[in-house]
């Protein structure tokens, strides 16, 4: 990473080296208080606009030139993969094979049950949705010409949105809460119709918001660049 990028310990407020810094496995090493953070969790959130080398992003990240723009992605594979795909197998097992695999098995088909089952259909296709994402999903980002597209999903599936590079404002990071309180992080492409990248973390959510910065900067220079901030959603 670019030395623009300042690391900051959380603990004791120490400036941490880059040479401390392990970006590819989201490590960040304060010598002064001899603790290891997440690289995530000190970088600061407003120091996003050095430049990195596009040709060695962290694991899991791509960056490929097109011939009129380029595509910058992310995998969204997360280690909680392992307890959702047990999770699902029991849940849809259970819940959908005890309701509507039983009607199958004995060739009676019972409205009221069939009814009584849809809310368990509905949350398998939910999470289920959800557990494949952090099996095999991903988010792209690209351009061609002014032209923008983000994608997220997996394989060639999943939702797409376009938008206009010459209508973006600013590229940043939110601070969101979730319906239980909890915070986590997104980048927000602010454009007309603001575009939220979700489902990315740690060492790639830096890699992403810079490289995303940087790729504006050079395709489109005329860009009037905004400050860098972070916003926080009550």
């Amino acid at each position: 990473m670019s030395d623009a990028i300042e690391v900051v310990c959380p603990d004791c407020g120490a400036s941490i080296p880059l040479e401390d810094v392990n970006v590819a496995n989201d490590i960040a090493l304060c010598r002064t208080c001899a603790r290891s953070f997440s690289f995530a969790a000190v970088v600061q959130p407003d120091n996003y606009d050095g430049d990195v080398d596009l040709t060695q992003p962290p694991k899991g990240v791509w960056c490929e030139r097109t011939p009129d723009g380029f595509e910058l992605g992310s995998s969204t594979r997360s280690a909680a993969a392992f307890f959702l795909v047990p999770f699902m197998l029991v849940w849809a097992g259970g819940s959908l094979g005890g309701i509507y695999g039983s009607q199958i098995a004995r060739g009676d088909f019972s409205l009221g049950q069939s009814l009584f089952g849809l809310p368990f259909l509905f949350g398998t296709v939910l999470f289920g949705s959800f557990t494949i994402m952090t099996v095999c999903g991903k988010v792209v980002v690209s351009a061609e010409g002014r032209d923008g597209q983000f994608f997220i999903g997996t394989g060639s599936i999943g939702f797409r949105k376009k938008f206009r590079w010459d209508e973006v404002k600013d590229i940043r990071v939110e601070l969101k809460r979730g319906a239980r309180g909890q915070e986590y992080q997104q980048i927000l492409i602010d454009a007309d119709t603001p575009i939220a990248v979700p489902n990315v973390a740690g060492s790639r959510l830096a890699f992403l918001v810079a490289a995303l910065r940087q790729l504006r900067r050079e395709f489109f220079p005329a860009a009037r660049p905004v400050p860098p901030k972070i916003s926080e959603a009550a």
